[in-house]
């Protein structure tokens, strides 16, 4: 085991976000850890392949399945490479560290991903209000309240889930999303990785671009989506946002100065 492969690892949200998960629910088979993210059974053998050879993450074998668990003290050897290094060393590698499991600005290649939509509305909010719900306020207009982790600041991850029901009968279908801000202008521009599961992005970091400009009666908001990984992706997003956005013009002009 080395550090650099330690650094490695842990420089991914979604590594680290196993780990999380994995010492709140362990062992765990790749299947079941599968159902808490927006990725396939697939993705999240790659993740784990790659925690598994920092010495992360541990496997058995019981019968035709791999479970997977964390080994005790599983960074203790990285905290000992440390120690025997000097001061200035360690706070470099400390620096390192820090950034290297830090939310990345770096935007996603979509380069293989040319797939894009643009919806334009004007809302009546103002682009103060606009920006507020776009960064601090989900709850008030998309995401189911309780469930939203968010900091307005470029490169903080996000985290928050929308609820849907057939009727007041059915059970809840539960629907995460994640992301980070990549670009942040008070009352003008949010830039944001949008990640969901089957049905959506189906596991593909893709781009939402939301431009706010002042209009006489109130914002006008374009959206520019991208890199989607499909067609069919895009089609359903395509048909999607515009609902979206006349629910937040609804839910948000009550409150506009």
């Amino acid at each position: 085991m080395s550090a650099e492969r330690i650094f490695n690892a842990l420089g991914e949200p979604i590594r680290r976000k196993l780990l999380e998960t994995l010492a709140e629910h362990t062992p765990k088979t790749a299947t079941e850890l599968a159902a808490f993210f927006p990725i396939t059974r697939q993705g999240i053998l790659k993740h784990l392949n790659v925690l598994q050879a920092a010495g992360l993450v541990s496997v058995q074998q019981e019968g035709r399945d791999k479970r997977y668990s964390l080994p005790p003290n599983s960074l203790g050897e990285m905290e000992k490479w440390i120690e025997t290094l000097g001061d200035r060393t360690e706070k470099r590698l400390l620096r390192l560290r820090d950034m290297l499991t830090g939310p990345a600005l770096v935007p996603p290649d979509l380069s293989g991903r040319p797939h894009r939509l643009s919806v334009s509305r004007n809302l009546q909010a103002s682009p103060d209000v606009l920006y507020r719900a776009w960064t601090e306020q989900f709850d008030r207009w998309f995401a189911e309240p309780g469930t939203v982790r968010m900091r307005a600041e470029a490169g903080a991850p996000f985290y928050f889930e929308t609820v849907y029901r057939v009727d007041e009968q059915s059970a809840a279908q539960r629907h995460p999303h994640y992301g980070r801000f990549l670009r942040l202008e008070p009352s003008r521009l949010v830039q944001l990785t949008w990640v969901t599961g089957a049905g959506g992005t189906e596991g593909a970091e893709t781009v939402v671009t939301v431009e706010l400009q002042a209009s006489d009666n109130g914002t006008r908001l374009q959206l520019v989506h991208e890199g989607f990984a499909s067609e069919e992706a895009r089609n359903r997003h395509e048909q999607a946002w515009p609902l979206v956005l006349d629910q937040l013009d609804q839910r948000m002009q009550a409150t506009s100065p």
